[in-house]
């Protein structure tokens, strides 16, 4: 934003702002990807708390990020099979050890 010989106001602004400070006092490098990871963790996170998903739809949402991270497999255990476990997933270590 430039401004020039005039007043300005940036209230609007305050959380790209903060966000902005956060960032560079943990030395991060911006990127799209984590702007975009953040940006869809907050808005998932909004719609969990309206209630718009309920406990089925998060579960279907945590496998695909298992998924997008990587997992060979990802699995939904039934209620009353689960023992506290919803989600089992398979991962490669160094592209040779199974891990679970």
């Amino acid at each position: 934003m430039k401004t020039q010989g005039t007043c300005a106001f940036a209230t609007d602004l305050l959380d790209e702002i903060n966000e902005c400070l956060r960032v560079a006092k943990a030395e991060q490098t911006p990127t799209f990807q984590r702007d975009l990871q953040e940006c869809l963790t907050k808005e998932a996170l909004k719609e969990i708390r309206r209630g718009r998903m309920d406990s089925f739809d998060f579960e279907r949402l945590i496998r695909d990020v298992l998924f997008g991270l990587g997992a060979n497999e990802a699995r939904i255990v039934p209620r009353g099979q689960d023992k506290e476990a919803d989600i089992v997933a398979a991962f490669r270590v160094a592209g040779a050890f199974r891990q679970v």
